[in-house]
């Protein structure tokens, strides 16, 4: 599936992080696009990585990416109306937030829908924080460099946060039939159908990959821990659960 990246600060905070968190989380000490964020109480709520999330941007590129998220914030925040076809819903207990958008006119439908929330790692040191965009043009999923689903760790003792790449956390499924590997002879691709190897030049694993490779849609729970994930494809639709472990998600068998 397609990863898009959200804006230039995400790009920066992800790079350089390589670790197993089947053993351990990531150093914040050697990270130096950890940042302490603004917390109002004695620990976080999703109020305040919302806050993070959506505060100005220090540069004006991709502040296009954020910008309808943090007026509709801002506007929530203040206890100001929303704009025509803005709605935002805050659940504080349960560390949720969605905002829902978008307009129609006579040639389209645009619906925008962003969600937000965190776990408490079973190690009692960390939270996982995971924020969602996705936007639809008459039904149809459109995937652009602002839309995706992007995670984050945040360490509670020194109040840092970075980002974190969603395999490390076991949150990118990716279904056997789309699995692509270096062929056996290092120089071509193969896939996985029916468990047997489908070995393919560059150029048909290219037209293979435009054609069926499936766009992931994340929906993060209000209530409880798992996230499901829609698996879109040319014509179908097939919708998975990630598990929650404590520590990280867990994709179904095969996936």
């Amino acid at each position: 599936m397609k990863t898009k990246v959200f804006f230039s600060l995400f790009a920066a905070m992800i790079l350089g992080i390589s670790c197993s968190f089947a053993q351990n989380y990531p150093s914040f000490k050697d990270n130096p696009y950890a940042e302490t964020i603004k917390i109002k109480g004695q620990r976080p709520t999703i109020v305040d990585f919302a806050n993070y999330m959506f505060r100005e941007p220090e540069e004006e590129e991709g502040s296009e990416c954020t910008g309808w998220l943090r007026n509709a914030w801002k506007r929530h925040l203040a206890g100001k109306p929303q704009e025509d076809g803005t709605k935002v819903t805050l659940d504080v207990q349960n560390g949720y937030v969605k905002f829902e958008g978008g307009y129609e006119d006579e040639d389209s439908k645009v619906v925008h829908v962003s969600e937000m929330c965190y776990w408490n790692c079973s190690d009692g040191k960390h939270k996982i924080v995971a924020f969602t965009n996705n936007l639809w043009d008459n039904g149809r999923l459109v995937q652009t460099e602002c839309t995706g689903a992007y995670f984050l760790i945040y360490e509670n003792s020194s109040r840092k946060i970075q980002g974190v790449y969603c395999g490390d956390i076991g949150a990118k499924p990716v279904a056997p039939s789309e699995k692509v590997e270096d062929g056996a002879d290092g120089t071509g691709w193969y896939r996985i159908e029916n468990g047997k190897k489908i070995y393919m030049t560059t150029e048909e694993r290219n037209m293979w990959y435009e054609e069926t490779h499936p766009e992931a849609v994340y929906h993060l729970p209000r209530k409880g821990k798992n996230i499901t994930v829609d698996l879109v494809y040319p014509g179908k639709t097939e919708t998975i659960t990630l598990t929650w472990d404590g520590l990280k998600f867990n994709a179904p068998e095969g996936y």
